[in-house]
């Protein structure tokens, strides 16, 4: 025959955790820019007026896309917002 070991467990009830912000609150912002300075630049201006807390910058990105009916290959850099 087994023996059952019980162990009692209490603990004090969770404190209320802080809601997060609604989901309609929170923005992410994909785009891309010809160069690195150019990147650089808006994202300095973003961050400094308080409109993002940060934005990242990752060049090697190629883009192919249609502009006035003609298909154009661009090396870009990608920002994130």
């Amino acid at each position: 025959m087994l023996a059952h070991n019980v162990i009692q467990v209490s603990a004090a009830p969770l404190e209320p955790q802080p809601q997060a912000p609604p989901m309609s609150n929170i923005r992410m912002v994909f785009m891309t820019v010809p160069d690195e300075e150019t990147g650089a630049r808006l994202v300095r201006d973003v961050v400094e007026a308080g409109l993002a807390a940060c934005g990242n910058l990752l060049p090697g990105v190629r883009s192919i896309y249609r502009w006035r009916d003609e298909i154009c290959d661009e090396s870009e850099v990608l920002v994130l917002l």
